[in-house]
């Protein structure tokens, strides 16, 4: 291996080790995943609960009030 590879293997494990704790700390506790049902105005998982149903209970959009939306907010990503 040559000391450039061998440096940049280095860095990577040790950005890698930086960056874990950052990773571990959970924003939402196993418990409020359990019960992400009783807070169905939150989508606490990707797919909004451990069921992954993607549906939601709320009613504040409906077929007939559908029209009546509008774009609210947009974020541009930069191009890298």
């Amino acid at each position: 291996m040559t000391p450039g590879a061998a440096a940049r293997r280095l860095l990577s494990a040790a950005l890698l080790l930086g960056l874990a704790p950052a990773g571990l700390s959970a924003q939402v506790t196993a418990d409020r995943l359990r019960a992400a049902a009783d807070e169905p105005r939150n989508w606490l998982t990707y797919s909004g609960g451990y069921f992954s149903q993607r549906y939601s209970v709320l009613d504040q959009v409906a077929p007939d009030n559908v029209a009546d939306l509008a774009l609210q907010w947009v974020y541009q990503a930069p191009v890298i």
